[in-house]
């Protein structure tokens, strides 16, 4: 019976957490919760042979477009083997993964330091992507798209529709994570204005 009753229990607490999420996240979201970061809510969207991984609260989302890899549940968001790309609403950052390698170690080579040791600045990324690959990238947001169940997930795939219209493949900047979009450099003439499209 006491079993019966924490089984009961753990169903309705779920089904509460998932009634409660904000509208821009689909009512078939998982929710995961911690003291540290509230509830986190995570789901895929298949495109074909390729995946869109989110993962979000209610101030920001973290968006997976895997170009060479099926959705395969959580793991999926965490696969940085695949090509592809993560956006950050956050910091409004479009990351590309998987076409070439990247460790701290290559990061760190590409940070300049004066004769006292102060950063100066650092290198551009030294790989590039193809047009076609920024291509099958935009080809698997598009598609994402047109099965998309929330308005906050349009407009995060849309930014990133738009981030990818711009990106000139040979010129992407260097972060500790891999490298990167990066259109708000006011050196390049602040081509973009920062956003979140997460935020209503």
């Amino acid at each position: 019976m006491i079993k019966k009753t924490i089984r009961i229990m753990i169903i309705l607490s779920s089904v509460g957490l998932v009634s409660c999420a904000p509208t821009k996240i689909p009512w078939n979201a998982s929710p995961d919760w911690s003291l540290k970061n509230g509830i986190i809510y995570t789901w895929d969207q298949s495109v074909g042979d390729s995946c869109v991984a989110w993962m979000a609260n209610e101030d920001w989302v973290s968006v997976r477009v895997l170009v060479d890899s099926q959705c395969k549940g959580s793991n999926a968001a965490d696969s940085d083997k695949s090509r592809g790309l993560e956006y950050s609403s956050t910091f409004d950052e479009m990351l590309f993964h998987g076409y070439w390698p990247w460790t701290a170690d290559l990061f760190d080579d590409l940070i300049v330091f004066d004769d006292k040791g102060s950063w100066v600045e650092t290198l551009p990324c030294p790989n590039s992507l193809s047009q076609q690959q920024i291509k099958e990238m935009q080809a698997v947001v598009k598609d994402a798209l047109g099965n998309t169940k929330t308005n906050g997930e349009k407009r995060v795939l849309n930014r990133i529709s738009e981030r990818l219209a711009v990106t000139d493949g040979s010129k992407l900047a260097s972060s500790q994570f891999g490298c990167k979009h990066d259109p708000f450099d006011p050196s390049e003439g602040q081509r973009m204005a920062r956003e979140n499209p997460w935020i209503d």
